[in-house]
């Protein structure tokens, strides 16, 4: 574990405090959410209503929810009916399993859009759009699109309103320059990264959300909660270490405890760092184990 812990200050849209901050303010979510969505795929959308940290739960009480950290819908403007759907996703922890991750967000968001009795082709577009400080096919490409396709015949479209895209920061091929300078900018959200008028206008409210006296406090009582949580757990042991906590451990837990306090589940809180089976039902129920 860090000795040297961050000051808000120091933090960019990639971590995911900053992020979720900035979604759940609307002024500050419109303006990022809308240039995520039009520098990566280039749609020109509508309104949107935008829902931070939605928990989908599943089908069955045995079955795994999800929290969708930003859930977009683009709605006509005079019925508020959903055309279009837009799930945004940043990702700091390196997974190998993120292809099937992200089918089961996919699967469970398309439950939830379907009415009894609605026919399958009013299901809305569904774009997922990952954020990633990592390159997950390594192949150094700020944009990998995904889409379902019939394999011996390529020039068939096969149209299921599905589109992935895994956005990657640190990617030097591929996409636009507009989307380069905003991925360089989430990953390190500072003044000389803001190059055009829309990121000089989303940095200046990043800054004012830093500035705000409760989400400082907030991020300061979740870094003493990490702290005492992997403290806690090292000590009883109840996390197996050879050398260390990890940082993927740490990033987890920190997670685990904003997500805990946005929904000011404070005697979750507590109990996660004194019962191992407790903290287990958590992670499982976040889709996070």
């Amino acid at each position: 574990m860090s000795n040297t812990r961050r000051r808000i200050e120091e933090l960019s849209l990639i971590d995911d405090f900053m992020f979720t901050e900035a979604s759940v303010d609307q002024k500050t979510a419109q303006i990022l959410v809308g240039m995520i969505i039009t520098r990566a795929t280039g749609l020109k959308v509508g309104k949107l209503v935008i829902e931070a940290q939605k928990t989908v739960n599943g089908v069955d009480t045995d079955c795994h929810g999800v929290r969708l950290d930003v859930a977009v819908h683009e709605v006509e403007t005079e019925e508020g009916k959903t055309v279009q759907l837009f799930d945004i996703e940043p990702n700091n922890i390196q997974t190998d399993n993120l292809p099937k991750r992200s089918r089961y967000y996919q699967a469970l968001t398309d439950v939830k859009v379907l009415e009894s009795g609605i026919d399958y082709d009013k299901i809305p577009n569904l774009w997922m759009i990952w954020i990633l400080p990592y390159d997950p096919f390594e192949k150094d490409y700020m944009m990998y699109s995904v889409k379902n396709r019939v394999e011996e015949f390529p020039e068939i479209e096969y149209n299921d309103g599905v589109r992935k895209l895994f956005l990657y920061t640190g990617g030097t091929k591929g996409g636009t320059e507009s989307l380069r300078d905003l991925l360089v900018y989430i990953q390190n959200s500072k003044a000389e990264n803001a190059v055009d008028e829309e990121l000089k206008e989303l940095h200046s409210n990043v800054e004012r959300l830093k500035s705000k006296k409760e989400i400082g406090v907030k991020y300061m009582r979740m870094q003493d909660v990490i702290e005492y949580k992997i403290k806690t757990a090292v000590e009883a042991n109840t996390i197996e270490v050879t050398q260390k906590v990890t940082e993927n451990v740490e990033q987890q837990m920190a997670e685990l405890a904003k997500i805990l306090v946005n929904a000011n589940r404070m005697e979750d809180l507590q109990r996660m760092a004194d019962d191992k089976d407790y903290r287990k039902k958590l992670l499982a129920e976040f889709d996070m184990a």
